[in-house]
């Protein structure tokens, strides 16, 4: 069974894809992390899709770690 990551951002603003597909994090600024899977809907594997966090400035290494240990 796989498992999944599931992202709200508001109502009617979700996404979902599986854990598998996680490809990294990006630390991208002050306050933003970046993260990238393969495309939830397939394709070619050069397609990816980026969620961006807004995180806590100074927090963002803290962030990327507590999501790696998930």
């Amino acid at each position: 069974m796989s498992k999944f990551v599931f992202i709200k951002t508001a109502n009617d603003n979700a996404y979902m894809n599986t854990v598998s597909n996680f490809r990294g994090a990006v630390h991208s600024g002050d306050t933003a992390v970046d993260l990238y899977f393969a495309s939830a809907v397939g394709g070619n594997f050069n397609i990816y899709d980026k969620i961006a966090l807004v995180v806590t400035t100074q927090k963002e290494q803290e962030v990327m770690e507590y999501i790696g240990g998930a």
